[in-house]
């Protein structure tokens, strides 16, 4: 019986053995495959990873729109040397933005060949296997030659047993028609994998070019911005167009605070808010940082020119946290001419505090901020000298000189 069920064969199965023939053929013309990294591709993307990349692209999004918004604005003011300053500063900031997003999009990208590696690396361990398989049993059956249901049937010695070798044939030729469907698929998968990984190293490649041109721009527009600076302060001519737009900036910023206290809505006050002047020298310092320019306008060493300093200049490091001095009412949130982006607190019985040269300001107008409210952040919008905190403190809209007015103890900086 044994010898009977070992010689037996179905009818079907010079079929399945040409095309076994033909699918391991495919395979083997397909050709070597590129190693790639031993990591666990579960590792290379774990949750945290994709979240972190989906939060920090939005970000990065969100800034750029941003960028694009305020540039916008300059659009008009091209003949104003400070907006185009500014204009440039906005620029180079976009181009550094976008240059985040190619080193970004590419660490991504490198996660994912890393994964398509690992997979093109399994498959063709499991498609190797399946090779060796399916060519011991193609091997096996030329070796003994072609059956027929008659040679079947005359090596039975009974019809049972001719039954059961058939059913014993049958059950083979599926197992054999399911390894040479499974090997179909993995080759299929495996060719994807390989395009895959195709597209994404043309992209790589994309990206690549991408960040070499944004980088060629950012270049560009620095030396562009370093170029004006220096004319600022160096070439009498553009110091001087400088000069007077600094000097019609504060002009308006004046007019900008008295139109506030006019306009100011009637309410009890003195109930509704304690009055600021009760808390000279104890008043939180709107940055940690140093200070940079006392109170008192400044006069240029060589041109002689006097340029209006009604606060204090604070050194610090950019991004660093800009804090409410005292309780207050955001009454104003927005660019200025030659500020920057600004913020404008009320703290009503006649008290203003200005701060200027705003990363990004954080509070919107007409709310209520609390001593020690994150107002913004430190930046070099508008500023000629990089990143600065220009503060003012005002009363009745005269400038007051904030320095006796602050902390002069330990905790003098913003915590």
């Amino acid at each position: 019986m044994a010898t009977a069920c070992s010689d037996t064969r179905a009818p079907s199965w010079r079929a399945c053995l040409a095309a076994l023939g033909l699918v391991m053929c495919a395979v083997l013309v397909a050709g070597p495959v590129p190693r790639a990294s031993e990591s666990d591709p579960e590792k290379l993307h774990a949750p945290s990873e994709a979240s972190d990349y989906a939060s920090r692209r939005h970000e990065l999004r969100m800034e750029k729109e941003r960028l694009r918004g305020q540039l916008e604005r300059f659009k008009e003011e091209e003949q104003s040397l400070l907006a185009r300053l500014e204009r440039l500063r906005l620029e180079s900031r976009l181009s550094q933005q976008e240059l985040q997003g190619t080193h970004l999009e590419r660490r991504r990208l490198g996660r994912e060949l890393d994964r398509l590696g690992f997979q093109i690396d399994r498959l063709t361990e499991t498609l190797e296997r399946q090779k060796a398989a399916l060519g011991g049993r193609l091997r096996a059956l030329y070796r003994r030659g072609p059956l027929t249901p008659v040679r079947t049937l005359t090596s039975a010695s009974s019809s049972t047993e001719w039954l059961r070798a058939v059913g014993l044939l049958e059950h083979q030729a599926r197992r054999d028609a399911e390894a040479i469907a499974s090997l179909r698929a993995d080759t299929k998968e495996l060719q994807h994998t390989r395009q895959s990984q195709t597209q994404a190293l043309a992209q790589v490649e994309l990206e690549r070019k991408r960040a070499e041109s944004v980088r060629h721009r950012l270049t560009q527009t620095l030396s562009e911005h370093q170029s004006l600076l220096e004319a600022v302060r160096n070439d009498q001519r553009t110091h001087r167009a400088a000069y007077e737009e600094i000097t019609s900036a504060a002009r308006e910023l004046d007019k900008l605070i008295s139109m506030m206290l006019d306009g100011a809505s009637p309410v009890d006050v003195e109930h509704t808010w304690v009055s600021l002047g009760a808390f000279r020298g104890l008043l939180s310092w709107p940055v940690y940082g140093s200070l940079k320019l006392p109170f008192g306008d400044r006069k240029h060493p060589r041109f002689k020119t006097i340029t209006p300093h009604r606060g204090l200049t604070f050194r610090a490091a950019e991004g660093a946290p800009v804090l409410a001095i005292f309780e207050g009412e955001v009454v104003f949130q927005d660019w200025l001419r030659g500020y920057g982006q600004t913020v404008i607190l009320d703290h009503h019985h006649g008290y203003v505090s200005v701060y200027s040269h705003l990363l990004e300001p954080r509070v919107e107008p007409g709310a209520r901020v609390a001593r020690g409210t994150v107002l913004g952040n430190v930046g070099e919008s508008g500023s000629l000298e990089g990143p600065q905190l220009y503060f003012e403190l005002r009363r009745d809209g005269l400038p007051l000189d904030p320095e006796p007015w602050l902390s002069r103890g330990p905790q003098r900086a913003a915590r």
